[in-house]
């Protein structure tokens, strides 16, 4: 994960204001549409937050933003989808052990993008 932080960091090292506003605004954008369609606590298989669903839902939820920006998503697709996705065994399997392994990460990032594609 530190390796992946530190590229990331350098291909942006060049950032500007206005590329730091949009991504502020997909971030935003993405955080409200959990907020107003999935129930108060999100992002848990169990009771305690579940960072690696966290983390490939707004991967999902962004690059689904991204794709349509002149489309919301539809609040009933994404309850949907979203409640697919966490039955989907090879998903839950990437989410719930060895986080930070490069499959895993790649595995419950590509298959959070594919389910809210469809929202």
């Amino acid at each position: 994960m530190g390796e992946f932080l530190n590229k990331y960091a350098g291909r942006n090292r060049s950032t500007t204001p206005q590329d730091l506003e949009e991504l502020a605004r997909v971030f935003r954008e993405t955080i409200d549409v959990f907020n107003s369609t999935l129930d108060s606590r999100p992002f848990r298989l169990t009771s305690t937050l579940n960072v690696a669903v966290f983390d490939s839902c707004m991967v999902g939820m962004a690059t689904r933003l991204l794709a349509n920006k002149n489309t919301p998503p539809d609040p009933a697709k994404v309850r949907e989808r979203y409640s697919a996705l966490l039955k989907e065994p090879d998903y839950v399997e990437a989410v719930s052990r060895s986080t930070a392994d490069d499959a895993f990460v790649q595995t419950r990032t590509k298959k959070a993008i594919a389910y809210f594609s469809e929202c």
